[in-house]
């Protein structure tokens, strides 16, 4: 689900640098034993752990201080690779991992990058489906192959790529494996769609998945599909031969677009995904739409169900509740998920006296359930180390 991300972390390089549990190193010079600045002035300070790394850019001058997280949380919980499954669960235990690590909490981590999609195993080849697909919205896309074993087709914009490659090729896998992603590199691109990701807080809450699953759906939308089954010199029909001979080149649309209105546009794409239905046995894009949309499901739902509840702190909360984890130091209202480490000991919901009135409908909430679930869930909090 998720992969790749980059955060940038709210605290201060002291902090990091006095965590026994991080070794940070830089460029030395040999001789002199002095730190090595590059040209802007700028020392770079790295610790890695697993496939993952914190990096304290300090300007030399100025003082100014940049501290990032970077790497792929897949490849960090799977020692270095991210072809097998990777589900909601092992995400929460991920962020809970780097969290006790650094001794920061989930908000500390604010996103900047991040890619997700899923890994399916199709009965198509990987590479026939790569070969079918032709372009993004009449964008065309740019091929990356990997030490000539396989190869991936990527649509760049200005706030995101689409990625889909083949990952048994990539990684010699002797099964069939496609990977489809999103990289988003703006996170404007999740406010335009009213996606309220912008911590590491909001990669543990359960909801945040459904919205993310709803954009890689979107995107398999606008992808134009031509079907590898198709022998175009078959076809009977000289003017159906002709439109989807020529319109199986991406610099077909890419042109086309440029010479023709909107809706002569419209018209022609129409007109192809006719023909491609025609002549194919069946929808090839409807196919990987679905196999991507029920795995992406598969990996979200994969905690063992919980009863339900309105508390929208609880998926949050359920990987430490069944994990190892269990050394405590915060605490956060059972009910909207506020910290109230600040409270009196023993305390479950936000503080009226501190919060104002409006605070009370936490413990209303609650008191209004039924009793089995409130003597469920009353006593676990969300605390990390």
């Amino acid at each position: 689900m998720i992969d790749f991300i980059k955060c940038e972390i709210e605290t201060t390089p002291e902090y990091l640098l006095s965590n026994t549990l991080l070794n940070f190193g830089a460029r030395i010079n040999e001789q002199t034993g002095e730190v090595i600045q590059n040209r802007h002035g700028y020392i770079k300070r790295v610790a890695q752990f697993g496939s993952m790394q914190i990096s304290i850019t300090t300007n030399a001058h100025t003082k100014y201080n940049k501290i990032e997280l970077s790497g792929s949380i897949h490849k960090n919980a799977q020692n270095g690779t991210n072809s097998d499954d990777f589900n909601f669960h092992n995400i929460c235990i991920s962020i809970t991992e780097i969290c006790k690590i650094t001794r920061l909490q989930p908000h500390n981590f604010v996103l900047r990058h991040i890619e997700y999609g899923v890994n399916i195993k199709p009965t198509h080849t990987a590479q026939n489906i790569l070969n079918s697909i032709i372009a993004y919205k009449g964008k065309g896309y740019e091929i990356r192959e990997f030490n000539g074993t396989g190869y991936m087709k990527r649509f760049c914009f200005t706030q995101f790529d689409v990625k889909i490659y083949d990952k048994s090729k990539q990684y010699l896998l002797p099964f069939n494996v496609l990977r489809y992603e999103i990289k988003v590199f703006k996170m404007q691109y999740f406010e335009n769609r009213g996606i309220n990701l912008k911590t590491l807080t909001d990669l543990l809450n359960f909801d945040t998945y459904t919205q993310l699953n709803t954009t890689l759906i979107d995107s398999i939308h606008n992808l134009y599909f031509f079907d590898y089954r198709i022998n175009t010199k078959t076809i009977n029909n000289r003017q159906h031969r002709s439109i989807l001979t020529e319109c199986l080149v991406t610099d077909f649309w890419v042109n086309y677009r440029k010479v023709h209105t909107p809706k002569g546009y419209k018209k022609k794409l129409q007109r192809f995904n006719y023909l491609v239905s025609l002549y194919a046995p069946d929808c090839l894009k409807t196919y990987i739409l679905n196999s991507v949309l029920n795995k992406w499901n598969e990996l979200k739902n994969s905690t063992p169900n919980l009863p339900h509840v309105e508390n929208s702190i609880v998926p949050q909360i359920y990987p430490l509740i069944v994990g190892k984890n269990r050394e405590l130091s915060k605490k956060y209202c059972i009910t909207c998920g506020r910290d109230i480490s600040n409270q009196k000991k023993g305390s479950k919901y936000c503080s009226e006296k501190l919060y104002g009135h409006e605070v009370k409908k936490c413990r209303n909430k609650v008191s209004n359930r039924k009793q089995f679930e409130l003597r469920y869930y009353t006593g676990y909090v969300l605390e990390f180390t």
